[in-house]
């Protein structure tokens, strides 16, 4: 193999070397870089990042509205124990569902939003702006969802006359309060990841 190489003073490897770089010569082709070679990347088209973030909505508001929707449902069609009031608190179960049921169609809008709305070019001056409005704005919607959930715990197993409540209620609120449960424990232990 190393015999092929000839003096680069002569004639015949000049010409060798320019029909290789025309990708005449296929044996040297593979050796001298050809325009051909260098990769090109490209941007996504407009059309595919409205597709992926279009996905990335369905599938949080898929994954959103099964409790929005029970909460709307149980609030405005139970009369077993969902309109119960107490002397300590002020709040019904009604209200607490009704309410859970707003701030959830808001979370899931402004997330929606969030997401079709995003740039994500890194150069961006207001980037920086934007991602400290969006923290700001996630700690008060965490903080006012966290002190939502201790309030539905004090009514469902404070106040509350759970045996008054029928069953499709009664299992529907339990599983809801467990969740909530095992998301605040999550979120509680969720360590922040150092950026690299």
């Amino acid at each position: 193999m190393w015999r092929m190489v000839q003096e680069p003073n002569s004639l015949s490897c000049q010409a060798d070397l320019e029909s290789s770089i025309k990708g005449e010569n296929p044996m040297l082709t593979s050796f001298v870089p050809v325009e051909s070679d260098n990769i090109v990347v490209k941007e996504p088209s407009l059309c595919g990042k409205i597709c992926v973030k279009s996905c990335f909505v369905l599938a949080f508001t898929a994954l959103m509205s099964p409790f929005i929707i029970c909460d709307w449902y149980f609030a405005l069609t139970d009369s077993s124990c969902i309109h119960q009031s107490f002397d300590k608190l002020n709040i019904t179960m009604y209200d607490y569902l009704y309410t859970s049921a707003i701030f959830g169609m808001v979370v899931v809008f402004m997330l929606d939003c969030t997401i079709m709305c995003h740039n994500f070019n890194k150069k961006d001056p207001n980037l920086e702006k934007v991602e400290i409005c969006s923290r700001i704005m996630g700690w008060g919607l965490k903080l006012f969802g966290l002190a939502w959930a201790v309030v539905g715990f004090v009514i469902f197993w404070g106040y509350m006359d759970t045996t008054k409540c029928a069953k499709p209620v009664y299992n529907y609120l339990l599983a809801k309060f467990i969740i909530m449960i095992i998301t605040i424990f999550f979120e509680c232990t969720k360590k922040n990841k150092p950026k690299t």
